[in-house]
């Protein structure tokens, strides 16, 4: 009777399948093996046989879902996944491949504990393409694959070059361009702490340039700073250094001319605050157009002086001048325009046509 127990355990046993209702009874002396790690199916109790003699029920149902990466900067981002039912913990996987055929130093069957996040943040690089995917597990074992999440770090911060075409109301910010980099983030501010943001420009999107007229809400010879950051899909840079500007004085103010004469005129203006030098034009149109400046007289540096002698004229001719003002840092927008004529030439006598 034994062997025929046996044998109908053993024949049952080799489809994997006890019928419905069955039961199987060893008798006295009689005993069935089952290994460790032998799987077992038990109604709704899957799970393995452990050391201990005892059954454990696997309770991880799904796989992992991998979710978008968040917190992304240059050199760090926290990888992300839903929960899965029943598992006490989960492995990531980090690579720049994605079929995972290297990984990040760290990052492979990376034991994270039971925590929908992780923060991945050593052995990354600026601008670069990373994959990430996780497996769950349990007392019993593991789960496959979740999905693989892909993901850029964001770019280097960029290096802001000195400003250019200051003027007492506008400058160019300027910056070196990033590798992947596909937009810049600019601000200006009074303090080199940025806590007084000029009106108008903090965090502005400046697009895919390398350069930005700033030309609105700034004031004459007032000092400023500006910093950049770079962007792109994925995440936005550290601040770039900052640079510091002045902003050139206010024009000056031209009046008319004095010690006036057949070959020379004394050009005068005002002395705006913050100027310590002037730039001097003279012309014969009043357009300052090329080929109409006087020789010598086209942004002429005329030091730092409010009146100037301008030599060299031709006698009854009309000429128009105008004047920048500097502080070394920038150049005014032009004064007001001066229109002189200088002094007639002599009149030429004339022998007398008849004598009395």
């Amino acid at each position: 009777m034994k062997k025929l127990l046996l044998f109908l355990i053993l024949f049952f046993s080799s489809f994997n399948i006890l019928l419905p209702q069955s039961s199987v009874t060893i008798g006295p002396g009689s005993s069935i093996s089952v290994g460790t790690g032998s799987a077992l199916t038990a109604g709704s109790r899957n799970g393995t046989m452990m050391n201990n003699g005892t059954f454990n029920n696997r309770s991880i149902v799904l796989d992992p879902v991998a979710t978008a990466a968040a917190s992304v900067t240059n050199v760090s981002f926290s990888a992300q996944w839903n929960a899965s039912a029943g598992a006490s913990g989960y492995k990531l996987d980090v690579s720049t491949s994605s079929t995972f055929a290297t990984f990040i130093t760290g990052y492979q069957n990376l034991d994270v504990g039971n925590v929908n996040s992780y923060s991945v943040n050593s052995g990354l690089s600026a601008g670069t393409f990373y994959y990430y995917r996780l497996r769950a597990y349990d007392i019993d074992g593991i789960t496959g694959y979740s999905n693989t999440i892909t993901l850029s770090t964001a770019p280097a911060a960029p290096v802001a070059a000195s400003a250019s075409g200051i003027n007492e109301s506008s400058f160019t910010a300027g910056w070196a361009s990033v590798t992947g980099a596909t937009t810049y983030y600019i601000d200006v501010a009074t303090d080199i702490d940025f806590t007084n943001i000029v009106t108008g420009w903090n965090n502005v999107n400046a697009g895919n340039v390398s350069s930005l007229l700033i030309n609105t809400n700034l004031s004459a010879n007032t000092t400023y700073y500006y910093r950049v950051r770079a962007a792109n899909a994925y995440g936005t840079s550290l601040n770039s250094n900052t640079v510091t500007l002045l902003t050139a004085p206010l024009p000056p103010v031209a009046s008319a001319a004095t010690s006036l004469n057949q070959t020379s005129i004394a050009a005068n203006w005002n002395s705006p605050a913050g100027a310590a030098k002037y730039y001097l034009d003279v012309a014969t149109t009043s357009a300052f157009t090329a080929g109409t400046f006087v020789t010598g007289y086209n942004n002429l540096d005329a030091g730092n002086v409010t009146t100037y002698t301008i030599s060299g004229l031709t006698a009854g001719t009309t000429y128009y001048f105008r004047v920048r003002s500097s502080n070394g840092s920038g150049i005014s927008t032009s004064s007001n325009t001066i229109t002189v004529l200088t002094v007639p030439p002599n009149p030429v006598a004339s022998a007398p046509s008849s004598l009395a």
